[in-house]
């Protein structure tokens, strides 16, 4: 699988399209463009086969191939840069994605280890961009990658980082007793959150409520997200915009849908 690179980022006022700042220095990950506490944050490279392609879609290991890769923060305000952290990408030979929460950094990707697809977990200190600490874990998704196997990344609730198909504390990287995720059918695509449930394709659109009696439930039978990331909790609803028409998949209905707490219909 190709990622999209950029070779600058840039601020401009959203009132009258002002110029603030722009940032160039090697090349730009999209995937692990992530902005929290006033901060941008990235990866970059300067791989020279990666600076030598005119396309800016390539795979990870040509951006990881030679050259050094760096976490850097940048300032929102200013553009400054706050950090820049050389940093060690080994383990990573697949997409990489970067998320970012309550000052912690998750750098994650996956491996062909043997005959296992193995992901990996780098977290840092969002302030001072210094590792914290590191996991991995083997994975029984086929090694074919014709479902996304390779790329999924992880989801964050709280102190809980969700990563298929296990879970870990935010703060320590404690792998958190008793939790493995089952996607209950067929799917490719990364799981989507609010701040008490998980929401993904097994098969057909799946909930799982977090919270005390809650548990795992079929959102409806007959129909099915799309292949990456498209069921969208906000504002007290639960969005499935039409994404699966494309696909070679027989579904009975081809349509968006919109749900709702049955709570809020008494």
């Amino acid at each position: 699988m190709k990622l999209v690179v950029s070779e600058y980022v840039f601020a401009m006022k959203k009132n009258n399209g002002r110029s603030l700042w722009n940032y160039e220095n090697g090349l730009i990950i999209n995937t692990t463009i992530a902005v929290g506490g006033g901060r941008m944050y990235f990866v970059e490279t300067d791989s020279p086969a990666g600076l030598a392609d005119e396309l800016g879609r390539m795979p990870v290991k040509t951006l990881f191939g030679g050259g050094s890769q760096h976490l850097t923060a940048l300032d929102v305000e200013t553009g400054r840069v706050v950090f820049k952290k050389r940093i060690d990408v080994g383990n990573f030979a697949e997409p990489v994605y970067l998320n970012c929460a309550k000052d912690i950094l998750l750098l994650s990707g996956s491996n062909l280890v043997g005959e296992a697809i193995r992901y990996y977990y780098d977290a840092f200190d969002g302030r001072s961009g210094e590792i914290i600490w590191r996991a991995s874990h083997d994975t029984d998704l086929a090694v074919d990658g014709a479902h996304g196997e390779y790329n999924r990344l992880p989801t964050i609730i709280g102190d809980t980082v969700y990563a298929w198909p296990y879970a870990y504390d935010l703060g320590s990287g404690r792998k958190i007793e008793g939790w493995k995720f089952e996607r209950r059918g067929h799917g490719c695509g990364g799981v989507s959150a609010s701040a008490q449930c998980l929401f993904w394709r097994g098969l057909n659109p799946w909930m799982y409520d977090l919270g005390p009696g809650g548990g795992p439930t079929r959102l409806t039978s007959v129909t099915r997200p799309g292949c990456w990331i498209n069921i969208i909790p906000a504002g007290g609803l639960v969005l499935i915009p039409e994404a699966s028409s494309g696909c070679t998949c027989g579904f009975s209905i081809q349509t968006s849908m919109a749900f709702i707490p049955e709570e809020a219909l008494n």
